[in-house]
């Protein structure tokens, strides 16, 4: 996600590389918000989140679990 006034709302999890690869980038004053955010979450699982720029913001409402049992990545 990016730009300004760009929103996403999960009111559940957010889960990034479950089982697999994934990646999701927040920047240039995106919002993103989330009940929770789990990265990398089982074995074999890589995931990635990267916030950027003035103004992008990453909520997370409840849990944040990076690299479960798999791989997790967070850069802010």
């Amino acid at each position: 996600m990016r730009g300004a006034g760009s929103r996403l709302d999960v009111n559940s999890d957010l889960r990034v590389g479950m089982r697999g690869q994934g990646f999701v980038a927040i920047s240039e004053a995106a919002s993103v918000e989330v009940g929770s955010l789990i990265i990398g979450q089982f074995l074999g699982g890589v995931g990635e989140v990267r916030v950027a720029g003035v103004g992008s913001r990453l909520d997370v409402n409840s849990d944040l679990i990076v690299g479960g049992l798999g791989e997790g990545s967070l850069a802010i």
